[in-house]
Parts: structure tokens; sequence; C-alpha cells
């Protein structure tokens, strides 16, 4: 019979010492992983345990507590009973490391054993353990400063909950995003680690992933921490939910963002070119920048680790997926990066006319473009293609005809509405609320386009309303590419991405 089983022999109360065994084991989402539960304390979910990977250590888990949720609070049961004898009830033990040694022994004094709880002390001395422990504050703490936290084994639960990653893992699975617990099995990486510069910021590709499904990459990009101050600052970040951003300032500060997620990636391998079909974005800012208002999210952490990145620096995170079919060998290999036009509002117009000729600067060039407005029209939406029946859509919008001088096509230049879309409507006021609308919320789907019967005469639409006639101030926009397109050979023709990595 070992030293806990005696304990359990005894015939004493162990509710009141705070240690008490239940029938069965009630574990919470801290619990860790195969823990044997030794007793609980009675409050809050407070109880305790060893962990068999974790030797014959003495653990105190506290549920309501924030992280660590697990604490060591005895190298084994039998130093446990010395310190409860020290100590008189498990309280003390329990809340150790929230109080300094003064407080400590302030509240072992103010807080003696009641008469149940000493008569259990007085068996456990004479039955199982014949002293107390000297100084119980120091030994518990130091067994708590010294402690590898990190060894704690938990269950998906647990990560699930607190968007921690388990320590030392790394997997990257088709279609997880930077989930590194997903199912299947992971994609077998090859190194290339690649380091250039594009646009304003310098890329780290460190790995390539195969799959059967295709490949994947990851790309890292460096930003440099005085260019993110300014930007939280400029916006005033930290404190967004007290603004409300107009369309220009939200598309403003979207082109603004450090973090390069608007690129589109393509791979030439062995002549063959694999488009890229979806992509996810992370960022990671350093604490310092965010002032401890946002905590860092588990995913950054376990990438930062894993390739070992500067985190004196900011860093943007995306993984693109290439899918391809009947992919036997990976000779030569070459990634096509572009990123899309920037928007560059020139100015607004109010209610135009027919005949009006209205000039706007190119915010770059300043070159002059000249619009002839040729016919503004209230027109109405058909409702034939409209998808659900019980729902109220706005269908009235204003058409206006132009042409430019110089001509520009829709890629270079685009007219829209400010505005917002009246929201839909439901018949039936008991049925859901969330309904798409055709071409999106704010615009029908063609905002500018070339006639094909007239080549030089384009056709803006306002957003959609459910009467006609409502003010509209539309914005004239050009679109310029500010990002040369560039080409990055992650392997060279005659080589050959081997299998065998410690990615």
């Amino acid at each position: 019979m070992n030293l806990y089983q005696q304990f359990l022999s005894l015939p004493i109360d162990r509710e009141s010492l705070g240690l008490e065994p239940r029938d069965r084991d009630i574990t919470h989402f801290c619990t860790p992983k195969g823990a044997g539960i030794l007793g609980w304390a009675g409050v809050d979910g407070v109880h305790y345990c060893t962990v068999p990977a974790l030797g014959e250590t003495v653990f105190c888990v506290t549920p309501m507590d924030g992280p660590p949720y697990v604490r060591p609070i005895a190298e084994d049961f039998d130093t446990l009973l010395h310190l409860l004898l020290a100590c008189g009830t498990m309280d003390a033990i329990s809340q150790a490391y929230m109080m300094d040694e003064a407080g400590f022994y302030q509240f072992i004094a103010e807080n003696p054993p009641m008469p149940a709880q000493q008569a259990a002390l007085d068996m456990i001395e004479q039955q199982l353990v014949p002293t107390p422990w000297d100084d119980p504050y120091a030994h518990i703490r130091q067994l708590q400063e010294s402690f590898d936290y990190a060894a704690i084994p938990y269950s998906d639960e647990y990560y699930d909950l607190t968007g921690e990653l388990p320590p030392n893992t790394w997997g990257v699975y088709w279609n997880r995003s930077f989930d590194s617990r997903g199912e299947g099995t992971p994609g077998e990486a090859i190194p290339v680690n690649k380091i250039f510069r594009w646009g304003d910021a310098l890329w780290h590709i460190p790995a390539v992933y195969r799959f059967p499904e295709g490949l994947m990459i990851d790309f890292c990009t460096e930003v440099a921490p005085g260019r993110m101050q300014a930007f939280i600052d400029k916006w005033d970040l930290l404190h967004e939910n007290e603004h409300s951003y107009t369309k220009a300032e939200q598309r403003q500060i979207e082109q603004e963002h450090p973090f390069a997620h608007d690129f589109k990636a393509e791979l030439q391998l062995d002549g063959r070119a694999l488009r890229q079909k979806t992509g996810y974005g992370l960022g990671w800012i350093t604490p310092e920048l965010l002032g401890g208002l946002f905590p860092a999210e588990g995913e950054s952490e376990a990438i930062l680790d894993h390739y070992g990145l500067d985190r004196s620096r900011c860093w943007s995170f995306f993984r693109a997926t290439f899918p391809h079919e009947g992919l036997d060998s990976l000779h030569g290999l070459t990634l096509h990066l572009s990123r899309r036009a920037t928007a560059l509002p020139a100015g607004t117009i109010d209610t135009p006319k027919s005949g009006d000729i209205l000039h706007f600067a190119h915010p770059l060039t300043g070159e002059d473009t000249a619009m002839t407005v040729l016919e503004v029209e209230q027109q109405i939406l058909s409702r034939e293609h409209l998808p659900d029946p019980d729902a109220e859509y706005p269908t009235h919008f204003t058409a206006m005809t132009f042409t430019l001088d110089p001509d520009r096509s829709f890629e270079g230049f685009r007219l829209q509405d400010i505005g917002e879309s009246d929201p839909v409507r439901r018949r039936n006021p008991d049925g859901a609320s969330a309904i798409g609308i055709i071409g999106g919320a704010s615009t029908p789907a063609l905002l500018i386009r070339q006639s094909k019967e007239r080549p030089y005469v384009h056709t803006a639409c306002s957003a959609l309303r459910f009467e006609a006639g409502h003010p509209i101030q539309w914005e004239a926009v050009f679109y310029e590419k500010l990002t040369e397109d560039t080409a990055v050979e992650l392997l060279q023709k005659g080589g050959c991405l081997c299998r065998e990595s410690n990615l």
C-alpha cells in the first residue's frame, strides 16, 4: 500500500483539509492529460493531481485562474503531507503563488485549524509523517519558479479554448490554415530559404511543402517596427472601436497596411503553371507596439519559433496552396509574384448632368483626364434573378454613361457611388435577416464597363435604393500598379527538391 492509499484509509475528515477524493473524477479543460486526481478543494473546481509523464510531482489545478492553470506544489505526496502539517489546510499551499512570504505566514496565522482539521492533522502526524516541513513557503515557491511549465501535457480541448499551441509541435496540413494540429498526414517540408526584397519589404520563404494534392508555400514578410508604429498611430488603431471610418478611410487603411496579404502568386514548375487556389493571412506585431492590449496568437508564436524569425521585427505571414495532379518529380521551380493595382482617389462629383465636362488630375502624374457625361438615367434592377422570394430588395439605381479623354480601361479608372446600398428587408419579420445582394452590399455588380457597341463609352451604376431619386456622390478613382511584378527562382533547373528536411 503506497502512502496515498494509506492516507485514504485513515478515518479522518479529508474534506475539511481541502483534499477530498470523489467517487468519480470530473476533469476540467485545464486538467493535464492523463492526470491522476488526488483530491478536490471543494471550491472553483480546484483540484490536485499527479501526471504520469512528470513523475510523482503533485500539481494544483485552478480552472478559474488565468494561465498557468496548473502549478507544482510538492515533489511527491510525502512532501505534500509534510507541507500540509506545516500549513494546516491546502488553502495556503494552493494560494502560495499569489502571496509574498509575509502574506503567506499571516494567512496561516489568521486561519488556524478548526477542530475537525486539527484532528485530521494529528492522525496524519501519528500514522504517516512525523514532522511538518520547515519554511513551506520557500519550498513551494522555489519549486514553482524552477519548473518547466511547457512540459505539462494538455488535452486538445485546452488548446482549442486557450488558442495556445502544444510545445515543440509543427505540422503543415493541406487547407488547414496555420493550425499545426490538423488531421491527416502533414506535408513534406522542402527547405528553400529564400530571402529577397520586393516592393518596400523584405520577404522570406523558408520552405515549400509537398502534398498529394499539390504544393504549399509559407511567405514571411518582415516589417520594421517604426513603420508599423506610424501606421497604428496615424489611424489610432489601438482604439479603432471608438472610430467610425468612412468607406474611403477604410479603403485607405487597407491599402496602407504594412502586412502584405494583397498579392497574387503563381508557380512555374517544369514548364507548367500552378495557380494559387487558397491563401491564409496572419500577422505578428511586437508586444510593445500593442501596449499589452492584444495577446499574441498561438499560431504566430509557433511560426516565429519554428522558422527562428527575429522577434524585434513585425511579421506578415501568408500561406498559399497550389494544387496539381500527377506530379512525381520537382525539377526547376520559379515563383511569380504580382500585386493588384492601388486605388488612387481623384475627387468627387455631385449630381452630374448630361453634357457636363468634368476634369480629374491623376494623383501621381498630374495628367488631366476629361470626363464627358453623356446620359444620367434612373433605372430599375430586374427582379427576375433575385434569389429569395420572401425578401424585398432595393432595385432603384442611377446609371451614368460617359467618355474619357484620354480613354482608360476598366482596370485603370472607375467611377463609383460613395454611398451604401439599402439593406435587404424580410417580408416575413420572423425570418433570418442576412441575405446576399447582387453585386455586394454597396453597389450593383457593374460599377463601370466599356460598351461593346461603342467601345469608348463607359457606364457606372450607383448603389441600390428602395426609392428613386436618392442623392449620389460619385468618386473618381484611378488605379495604378505601384509595385512591379517579380520572379524568384526557388529551385534551379536541373536541381531537385529533395524530401529530406529538418523543417
